[in-house]
Parts: C-alpha cells; sequence; structure tokens
C-alpha cells in the first residue's frame, strides 16, 4: 500500500490518507517546501517528517521535544529563491512537495523519517514554550512565578537591578504585572498608588524592549488562564479594576445581562447635533439603495439587542457602528462596521467581484464560545463555509476568536444563535470596562436610529 505522490495539494493529501476506509488512516511523509504563516519564513525538509491534520485539515507537524507542539504549517503554490529557504531537516531528498502514504508495518521508501529539532533552530522560540507549558501545570502561584523566572515574593520594593517584569500582590488577592527600565521609580510610585500592596515578584531582564514587552504579556496570559486577579487592561481579555463603565451600567445590571440581554432597557440616547449627524448621512442612503438593505439591518439591529449593554445610552462612547466605511475598499469592501475599545467586534461585507453576495465575521469570546461548541465539527455541520480564526487584537487579550461566514443567510442564522450571541455579549461587555469607544468619531447616527 506505500505509495508516493508528486506536488498534491492538502486536499489531495488527506484524501488520500483517509479517504479509503478499507486502508486508512495511512501515515503521511512529507519532504520539500512548507511555510510558517505565523512569522512569514519557508523552510526546507531534506528528509522526510510526518504530516498530520488538524480538525479544519490544516498540516501540522508535531514537535516531540517540544510535547509534541503542534506546529501549523502551509504549502507554497510558485517556486521561491533558495536565498529565502532554511534547512530544518538534513537529507538526500532535494525535490518539493514529494508525499509518501504507508501503514505502520510497511518500510518507508523516501528514506528514514526524522524529527525537527526545535532547540537548534528556534532555542529561544522552544525555551518559551517549555516554560509556558511548565507554568500551566504549575501549582500555586508562587511556583508559577517561579517556572517563569520571577524570584520569590518579597516586601522588599527596593530591587537590585532596574530593568525587568514585576508583579505587584495586593492584600485583596488582585494582582498586576508590569514592567520598567527603572524598577525603583516605578514600585515607588505603584507603593503611593496601591496602598494595600503587600509584596512584589520580580524577573530581572536585559533593558531591551521587545524582550520586556513579550516576557510581560506572556505573564498576564498565564496568570489570566490560571485564574488570577489581574488589575491589567492591555493584554488582559479580563480586568478587575474598577471602570468609568461601572458607573454607566452597575455590576449586577452587567452579569444579569450576560445570561439574559433582554433583562436590560435600552437607556436614554442623548440628542445629536444636526452636523455630527450629517457627516455619516450620505453613507447610509448608500447602503438603503442596496436590494438586501432591509435583511442587512435587521441584523445589525439584532446585533445591537443582543450584544451590546444598554445601546441607547453607551451609544457613542463604548461602541459605534460605522456605515460603507472606505477600510479595505478594494479588496473587501465592507457596508457595516461595529467598533468597541479599539477594535472591530463585528463586520458585515461584500465580495468585490460579486457586490450581491455579502461576507461578515463576528469577534467573540473564546472561552464563551468553546462553552457552546467545544469542538469545531458540530459547528461547521450546522454552519457549512464557515471559518473559526484565530485572532490577536491587543485589545481582547486572550480571549477571543473570529466566526467568519458567507450569504446573509448563514449571517442570519448565526445571529440567533445562543451560544454566539453569549459569546460576543462576555467580549463586548469586556472590550467596554477596559476603556471608551477609540472609534465613536465615525458613527453613523442615521443607520443607529434603525438599530436602537
Amino acid at each position: 500500500m506505500s505509495t508516493i505522490r508528486r506536488n498534491l495539494n492538502p486536499d489531495e493529501v488527506y484524501t488520500l490518507a483517509h479517504g479509503d476506509s478499507t486502508t486508512a488512516p495511512l501515515h503521511c511523509f512529507f519532504a520539500g517546501i512548507i511555510y510558517d504563516p505565523a512569522d512569514d519564513l519557508v523552510y526546507r525538509l531534506s528528509a522526510p517528517v510526518e504530516v498530520q491534520f488538524g480538525e479544519d485539515r490544516e498540516l501540522i507537524i508535531l514537535l516531540p521535544t517540544l510535547n509534541d507542539y503542534p506546529w501549523e504549517v502551509e504549502l507554497l503554490d510558485e517556486p521561491v529563491d533558495p536565498e529565502y529557504v532554511t534547512v530544518i531537516t538534513e537529507g538526500p531528498i532535494t525535490e518539493d512537495n514529494l508525499w509518501e502514504f504507508r501503514r505502520p508495518d510497511e518500510p518507508t521508501q523516501l528514506g528514514q523519517p526524522t524529527t525537527i529539532d526545535p532547540d537548534l533552530h528556534w532555542p529561544e522560540w522552544a525555551a518559551s514554550i517549555r516554560r509556558q507549558d511548565a507554568a500551566l501545570e504549575a501549582d500555586g502561584l508562587e511556583a508559577i512565578l517561579a517556572t517563569l523566572g520571577f524570584a520569590p515574593p518579597t516586601a522588599n520594593l527596593v530591587p537590585p537591578r532596574k530593568s525587568g517584569i514585576y508583579v505587584l500582590h495586593l492584600a485583596d488577592g488582585r494582582f498586576y504585572v508590569g514592567q520598567s527600565v527603572d524598577l525603583t521609580a516605578r514600585l515607588a510610585t505603584h507603593r503611593r498608588n496601591y496602598p494595600t500592596l503587600r509584596q512584589v515578584s520580580l524577573l530581572h531582564l536585559p533593558r531591551t524592549k521587545a524582550i520586556l514587552d513579550a516576557r510581560e504579556r506572556e505573564a498576564i496570559h498565564i496568570l489570566e488562564s490560571r485564574g488570577f486577579a489581574l488589575l491589567n487592561i492591555v493584554h488582559a481579555s479580563i480586568t478587575h479594576q474598577s471602570s468609568p463603565f461601572d458607573d454607566l451600567v452597575l455590576p449586577d445590571d452587567q452579569r444579569r445581562w450576560l445570561v439574559d440581554s433582554t433583562t436590560l432597557a435600552t437607556g436614554q440616547r442623548t440628542i445629536v447635533p444636526v452636523d455630527l449627524r450629517a457627516k455619516q448621512a450620505g453613507k447610509f442612503t448608500q447602503l438603503q439603495q442596496r436590494s438586501d438593505a432591509n435583511r442587512i439591518i435587521a441584523c445589525l439591529r439584532q446585533y445591537v439587542a443582543a450584544c451590546i449593554p444598554m445601546p441607547a445610552l453607551t451609544e457613542p462612547a463604548y461602541w459605534s457602528v460605522s456605515c460603507m466605511p472606505s477600510t479595505n475598499a478594494s479588496t473587501w469592501p465592507r457596508i457595516a462596521c461595529f467598533n468597541s475599545n479599539t477594535m472591530e467586534v463585528c463586520v458585515v461585507g461584500r465580495l468585490k467581484d460579486n457586490p450581491r453576495q455579502i461576507w461578515a465575521f463576528v469577534n467573540i469570546s473564546n472561552l464563551a464560545f468553546r462553552a457552546a461548541y467545544p469542538q469545531n465539527a458540530p459547528f461547521l455541520a450546522i454552519y457549512p463555509g464557515a471559518t473559526i480564526d484565530e485572532v490577536g487584537y491587543v485589545a481582547a487579550g486572550i480571549d477571543q476568536v473570529s466566526i467568519e461566514v458567507v450569504g446573509i443567510d448563514q449571517l442570519e442564522r448565526l445571529l440567533r444563535d445562543p451560544g454566539i450571541l453569549a459569546a460576543a455579549r462576555l467580549l463586548n461587555l469586556h472590550l467596554m470596562r477596559k476603556r471608551t469607544n477609540f472609534f465613536a468619531r465615525f458613527h453613523c447616527y442615521d443607520l443607529a436610529d434603525r438599530l436602537i
């Protein structure tokens, strides 16, 4: 059954590896050129490496020395300049896109399979993965911080060295992660601002912004994922600071609204000056000229009703909707875009070559999404053709995922899905509690009139 094929695309590979029920699944090995989309780098495998498939048929190479870290890669459709290719496995094979499929008991034809050594090729990245894995498995705060490289907590706020990362321990059980190139001065300021400051954990690092940024973000994400209450706003999904938003929508009302969006009224809308309303009026007229305008507006109205707390009261300080914005007009033109904090949370657009066909994506809480859909397959069975994408908006922290659909029918169904709506509510509330809306000046009041 062992067979060698050349120049296959991923769908063909998947079909050969999994399609024949009498022999599948087969072991699949690859030699040739691969592309890492995360780092935008091209690599050559000159010895065969086993390739597996993710839930959405993406190509994955496991890294055994990193606890089988699933490295997601892609194939390149066009030749690349050898100057930009890094060899990461040594072997006699130089032909690109070469595949072998075999049963476990069959001998190899391409040559002895090998593994990729991440410590050799990406030592800093490999060290960070091990550090994060250890922190996620450590027992207790001190052990977590120790695996991340921090010294034991101390009440001494006069550090021996100036540059590094720190974690403030407050008496009420909350924490704050920060960085500084002058720790002595920064901690003195924190002592004044946080009278309940008990201890500090320190990690001394070089005075290099890229290193300080990466390690600060790492500590925030690890501590948040382990359930510690952080006062951070940037890089955190949830802030445990008090917020001006809490004065507008009381915390108890927020909690009830997360469970049931109908528990809150829309609130009192402020009077909008005529000149402010006029700025976006022409764009709403363009939207109304579409034959599907009413259906699109109905979808937007459903999003506001189910996903934005007290929309009349919080408009546009904490959310806004732009109409026919110019963003990506030459590639993926947009019809409407909801913004909160410094990011887009829901976007509806049209295909460039087929203006009557719409596309849309909704950014939501991954934690809440997985509560409704623990696996991708059941969701994709309900929404054929939808995509589930990891996204990296700074404002949302680690708890974010993007769902994209094509077609007004799919969008209407998506915005009736209780799991999706609950996940959108959670993300939006966390964004609003962290800061006001950066995009308020683009708010289209004529469109908002139809949504609130």
